[in-house]
């Protein structure tokens, strides 16, 4: 029985599938960054999903596959979380059982407590915005502050410094393209979900990563429209302005134009390089790809 227990169903589920797909987005992300912001942030998100989905897959014990592979597989090859084997000592016994609930257990709780950061965040936003102008919802705020709220509605948020900064348009493309892709309810679906695995590490190296593609996505949709260098300038404004507190404060459920100074550099430099562009059906074949390696590493994992 000597570390036999490190290959059963309920330590893979916990511990081996968060650290096999953590570990592997790390592994590609040098070659994920040759993609468009757009695959690269719906990779992320799929990462960011897979190890609560393979909880999740169905007990099927009439597959009768376990003998497949080289280790005790998971639940869908016929092995509930819940089988100990007659043989197991009483405190192998009683981890294998905690560890079977531990998830789940972690999985409810990072849920309720995202519930209500976005509810949090919509009621500090509502009282702060002041103003509308058509789409924009505006905030009493002497800073360069720009965000999109809101996990159903989202809504572009800014300070009456942004509408007068010589790049007012260019910050408001780039917020109307997080609000069109929804990013915020993504965001924090995806924060649920990682922040669930809390004793696996590399959890917040997939998040921030998640969060510039999707910078890096309404970024791109932005300059299509007002050109680069708009962008860019608008970009170095809050570099130079480094305007975060209010931002992160009120938009904690959203996406902030001026987010952490390494995502900034990262999209100015960004700026700088052609725009890589994927034809439609080679898009969504690295999309069905990315969907098929998560289905994999679920099942099997």
């Amino acid at each position: 029985m000597s570390g036999q227990w490190l290959g059963y169903p309920q330590v893979v589920l916990a511990l081996w599938c968060p650290l096999a797909v953590l570990a592997l987005h790390r592994a590609l992300r040098p070659a994920l960054r040759h993609l468009p912001a757009r695959e690269q942030f719906f990779v992320a998100v799929t990462a960011a999903l897979v190890p609560a989905v393979a909880v999740c897959v169905p007990y099927l014990p009439s597959l009768g596959l376990r003998e497949s592979l080289p280790w005790r597989a998971p639940i869908a090859w016929g092995i509930s979380t819940m089988d100990v084997p007659a043989g197991t000592s009483s405190g192998v016994r009683a981890a294998l059982l905690t560890t079977s609930a531990l998830p789940l257990a972690s999985l409810g709780a990072s849920a309720v407590l995202g519930l209500l950061e976005a509810v949090a965040s919509g009621v500090r936003t509502s009282r702060a915005v002041v103003a509308r102008r058509g789409d924009v919802h505006l905030v009493n705020s002497p800073e360069l502050l720009a965000f999109t709220a809101g996990v159903l509605l989202p809504r572009v948020v800014v300070s009456p410094a942004v509408l007068a900064s010589p790049g007012a348009s260019a910050v408001l493309a780039h917020e109307r393209a997080h609000a069109r892709a929804h990013h915020p309810a993504w965001v924090l679906v995806a924060t649920c979900a990682l922040r669930a695995w809390w004793w696996v590490p590399g959890r917040r190296g997939l998040l921030l990563e998640l969060r510039a593609s999707a910078e890096l996505w309404a970024d791109s949709e932005a300059r299509r429209l007002h050109g680069s260098p708009a962008v860019a300038a608008a970009l170095l404004g809050h570099l130079d302005a480094h305007a975060r507190p209010r931002a992160h404060r009120l938009g904690r459920a959203g996406t902030a134009f001026g987010g952490e100074r390494p995502c900034l550099v990262r999209r100015v430099d960004a700026l700088t390089q052609p725009e890589v562009v994927l034809t439609r059906p080679v898009g969504r074949l690295v999309r069905g790809l990315a969907v098929a390696m998560a289905a994999v590493v679920a099942v099997l994992l």
